[in-house]
């Protein structure tokens, strides 16, 4: 299957950094609070307001100031993340600094498998102004390749635990070495943002296994057929199942550039409207990656 999440289910915590914190993960109070003298924390543990189990997590945005000198404020989110928060020393000293978590988080854990989303359920009460909480997932090769990425942003209020997913785009159809995540309670905070607070519940991962189980193609013993290779106009492109799929196609950046419904059998998928270079495609059923492979547009 896959690497499985540490603690999804945010029910274990423990106090050995003297304030509340989920086992197997981190958060920006250690590493971006106490340096700005926020003392009531960014995560909070509660078990008044849980989608299931005992616990869920808290993230509110915060405002702290280096030296308590209120000289060098910090909008500071709420983060939960599986990587290290890091504010550098040129940073605290930057007056009225958003700290941005794209630029100030790193690393994350080891990871095996071909991941398809995140899924969770949340509840979020952004500030007066608006703001928007964020989600996000890198996954990664120990070269530094990017194998593949997924963001999400919630703008608007919602009262009660609702369900989302973060969708993972691949770039490179390859397993990955590491992830990344990153859930904060908000995007680019700002002073008008502070306030906004970020309910989490029941984290887990949903896994594509790329198998070709009841495939025409493993019954018969045979390729899936794609030429020409590199292509010009168009590719024909074989479908093995014995009922339509469709497949997508991504350029070297992971955006979808493509969407066609394949017949069984033999078919034809215009490539005249892309951009040359090295293409992504992935051919699916509702319920499953069913092949994948690369082409070359010139």
């Amino acid at each position: 299957m896959g690497t499985e999440m540490s603690n999804g289910g945010l029910e274990d915590w423990n106090d050995t950094l003297l304030y509340p914190q989920l086992e197997g993960w981190w958060d920006s109070h250690n590493n971006w609070g106490i340096p700005n003298n926020i003392t009531d924390y960014g995560l909070e543990k509660t078990f008044l307001n849980v989608q299931e189990g005992l616990f869920a997590a808290e993230l509110e945005t915060k405002i702290g100031d280096v030296f308590t000198l209120d000289l060098f404020r910090k909008y500071i989110p709420g983060v939960l993340t599986n990587g290290n928060c890091v504010l550098t020393s040129a940073a605290q000293l930057q007056d009225e600094r958003s700290i941005n978590h794209d630029e100030f988080i790193f690393g994350g854990e080891a990871f095996e498998g071909m991941l398809d989303k995140v899924t969770g359920f949340y509840e979020y009460s952004p500030a007066a102004g608006g703001d928007s909480a964020y989600f996000y997932a890198r996954l990664w090769k120990a070269d530094g390749t990017v194998v593949a990425e997924g963001t999400l942003f919630a703008s608007a209020a919602v009262s009660d635990y609702t369900a989302f997913e973060i969708p993972i785009t691949y770039s490179v159809m390859e397993e990955a070495d590491s992830l990344l995540l990153i859930f904060a309670s908000s995007h680019k905070p700002r002073a008008a943002t502070v306030g906004s607070r970020l309910f989490l519940d029941n984290l887990a991962f949903v896994f594509t296994e790329p198998d070709f189980v009841d495939s025409y193609a493993e019954q018969q013993g045979i390729a899936i057929r794609l030429f020409p290779n590199p292509a010009t106009v168009s590719i024909t492109l074989e479908n093995p199942y014995f009922t339509p799929v469709q497949v997508s196609v991504f350029n070297a950046l992971g955006q979808q550039v493509l969407l066609q419904q394949l017949q069984p059998g033999l078919n034809e998928v215009s490539v005249a409207a892309l951009a040359p270079g090295a293409h992504l495609y992935r051919m699916t059923t509702t319920e499953k990656l069913i092949a994948n492979g690369t082409f070359v547009v010139r």
